[in-house]
């Protein structure tokens, strides 16, 4: 990426916790709901003009599933920010958010602002509710935000735009919508 506001965003977390699922319903020109596992590690291109200027993002898909540490540090390595995703039907995924922001750090150890993110909604009726005080250490960790949007759909863009504002150093920031991202944008690496 040659542009002044071009950003590698990686997300990680768990196998299943919805990390692909969120960048192609959100960032991806068509959503398709047949799941299939991420290997290795897929980028998907994003364009967005925002109040202040306009960034590139590239969502870095890392996948959860055992892959090697030294792979994953090679992916993760360069990246501007990330996503830890959690499933609440996945309580270890809760327990791995440490793992994950650790590999982040040691793939990144200038440091990096770090989004935890719940995305998959249970079932109604059998929604938990989730405490970010339950992640003790996200008071003690400079640059860690918390969002339940899968309690809040509708707040699916704020983990993106809280980075665009940090990588920004500019918390007036604002999206101009429509998201616009074409097929092209998509890569698949193994």
């Amino acid at each position: 990426m040659n542009s002044e506001n071009a950003f590698k965003v990686a997300i990680v977390g768990d196998a299943g916790v919805g990390k692909s699922s969120y960048i192609k319903k959100h960032f991806a020109p068509e959503f398709d709901w047949q799941y299939l596992q991420t290997e290795g590690y897929e980028v998907t291109r994003w364009s967005q003009t925002m109040t202040t200027c306009h960034v590139e993002i590239d969502l870095w898909d890392v996948s959860g599933s055992r892959s090697k540490l030294s792979e994953r540090q090679k992916w993760l390595a360069g990246s501007d920010a990330a996503i830890i995703m959690v499933d609440l039907a996945q309580p270890t995924s809760f327990e791995n958010v440490i793992r994950w922001h650790e590999e982040l750090l040691l793939a990144n150890p200038s440091g990096l602002p770090v989004v935890v993110c719940t995305w998959k909604p249970l079932q109604k009726g059998k929604l938990l509710n989730v405490d970010p005080e339950t992640l003790l250490w996200l008071g003690e960790t400079e640059n860690v935000q918390f969002y339940d949007i899968a309690a809040d759909i509708s707040r699916f863009d704020q983990p993106i735009l809280y980075i665009i504002r940090k990588l920004l150093n500019d918390p007036s920031a604002e999206f101009w919508f429509p998201y616009t991202v074409s097929d092209e944008d998509i890569e698949m690496h193994d």
